[in-house]
């Protein structure tokens, strides 16, 4: 510790008191051999903030000024997300770099206050709930309480839908192939929050965490179909299925899209790409 009380006790680089740490002056990945980075003389001291800024496999660290744990809490009792889901991608929106289990561990809050009597919080019920999904310039799909007024870039796509079903779509890629995507209605983010000035679907979002193999940062990818041609969609409830149809023929394909992820899967057909539709059978 004679190091640690020879220092000025303030961060290298901001200046700041809070959450001092020992850092290194140059990184590990700046030798051949990354145990020389830990010698005493490549040693200072930096705060949380300015420590994880410098790390190349957190490109979003630095955006906040809170801690990770006065960070977690304000999202959650000043935001309110009304989902995991939607906490998760606030956090991330905001800059937050830790693993999905320090979200897990503060998103408990929100469970115990809303058991408090009376209620604290309001945890969403997707299994009860209804609601209208909303489409916005950019191709996002959004979701607001059935009935609820949308604005004026929005369009009402569709309406009192269960929060059980499911959501699937076509989209054209930039090489013209077809991609079929499946997203439950309650993983599909609200556009209800006040998130200042971000736009009200700034939660269509997809986090990609970093590769560290190959010194890829982490990234916040649009949540399809943002960013992209929308082609075809349609609702089904959990007992039905989607099919692939032509918009020139009435027939219905008798194989069943099958099951997708958000991020899409490529499909394969005949039918020109600009022609596939959705059907829902069952």
């Amino acid at each position: 510790m004679e190091w640690a009380y020879a220092q000025t006790g303030r961060c290298a680089d901001c200046g700041s008191r809070l959450e001092l740490q020992a850092d290194h002056i140059k990184g590990r990945e700046q030798y051949t051999d990354p145990l020389d980075a830990d010698f005493i003389e490549n040693m200072t001291l930096r705060c949380r903030r300015c420590n994880v800024i410098r790390r190349p496999s957190h490109g979003f660290g630095g955006l906040t000024y809170l801690t990770a744990e006065a960070a977690l809490m304000w999202i959650l009792l000043v935001i309110r997300p009304r989902t995991f889901e939607d906490y998760i991608r606030m956090c991330r929106l905001y800059g937050m770099t830790m693993a999905d289990i320090r979200m897990e561990e503060a998103w408990a809050m929100a469970h115990w206050l809303s058991r408090a009597n009376p209620p604290a919080y309001g945890i969403e019920d997707d299994h009860n709930g209804t609601y209208d999904l909303a489409h916005w310039p950019d191709s996002a799909i959004t979701r607001v309480d059935a009935g609820a007024t949308l604005p004026a870039e929005a369009t009402r796509l569709y309406a009192n839908i269960s929060g059980t079903a499911v959501f699937g779509f076509f989209t054209e890629q930039e090489d013209g192939r077809l991609k079929f995507h499946e997203q439950p209605i309650s993983d599909v983010p609200f556009s209800t929050y006040n998130l200042g000035e971000r736009e009200p679907q700034a939660l269509c979002i997809r986090y990609v965490p970093p590769d560290r193999e190959n010194g890829n940062p982490q990234q916040l990818q649009p949540l399809p179909p943002r960013n992209m041609k929308l082609l075809s969609h349609a609702v089904r409830e959990p007992n039905q299925t989607f099919h692939l149809v032509s918009a020139e023929a009435a027939t219905v394909s008798q194989a069943t899209l099958g099951r997708a992820p958000v991020y899409g899967k490529l499909q394969q057909t005949r039918i020109a790409t600009a022609l596939c539709r959705i059907a829902v059978l069952g």
